[in-house]
């Protein structure tokens, strides 16, 4: 199904549907590596700048965590890690740097992600998960642009 994505450009509804299959599939699989796999290579390929890709990416993530939490979040977590966000430097990097819009982009798909786990997840699982996992990492690593300016969130310690 993970290969089929690419051939519904256009079809904005059967994309968002096939997203949903994809989780249900992965949410059914009792192969947690295989799971994990599949979410990155999702996170990987996918179209940020087309919200129908946005939207059932976060749906895949929301209906997967039902049945594999810990997967879902731990894969969220690697990629709002990785090297996704910084810009890269160097002659040959001009053809890898990303632009404002785009990581705009995957930083609120990011969120939605993290917004459908939230909601889809076991209520007793996610609960515990909500500020040490969750927010931590929006507040951490997500800071938006409001008319060109960038507004950074603090953390407070305690």
């Amino acid at each position: 199904m993970c290969r089929q994505l690419s051939s519904y450009n256009g079809s904005h509804l059967e994309k968002n549907f096939l997203y949903k299959c994809i989780g249900m599939t992965l949410g059914a699989c009792s192969s947690k590596e295989l799971v994990q796999k599949q979410l990155q290579e999702l996170l990987e390929t996918a179209k940020y700048q087309e919200e129908a890709e946005r939207e059932g990416l976060a749906s895949c993530f929301g209906i997967c965590s039902m049945n594999h939490l810990e997967e879902t979040l731990a894969k969220l977590e690697d990629f709002v890690r990785s090297d996704v966000f910084k810009k890269s430097v160097g002659l040959f990097s001009i053809f890898k740097d990303r632009s404002d819009t785009e990581v705009e982009k995957i930083k609120s798909t990011l969120i939605l992600c993290y917004g459908h786990v939230a909601v889809a997840a076991p209520r007793d699982l996610i609960l515990p998960r909500i500020e040490p996992d969750i927010l931590r990492n929006i507040f951490q690593y997500f800071h938006t642009k409001v008319l060109g300016m960038k507004v950074e969130t603090k953390v407070q310690s305690e």
